[in-house]
């Protein structure tokens, strides 16, 4: 069976550390609903570890 084609979006919020490791971008402002902004704004950035079955579900999406 062919692979599934994953979108840029995926793939440009995942990335797979050399060690095999799924880690993910952390969700932006419009998609957390909260009074403390300016907190999430410092505080959203960066690289996240995935929960394992999140990182199950993507593995099987990324083929890995």
């Amino acid at each position: 069976m062919a692979k599934a084609k994953v979108s840029k979006t995926i793939t440009g919020r995942f990335k797979i550390t050399s060690r095999g490791k799924i880690l993910h971008l952390s969700g932006g402002l419009k998609h957390r609903r909260s009074k403390e902004r300016t907190g999430l704004r410092i505080r959203g950035k960066g690289m996240k570890e995935m929960a394992r079955a999140d990182k199950r579900r993507l593995r099987g999406v990324l083929g890995l």
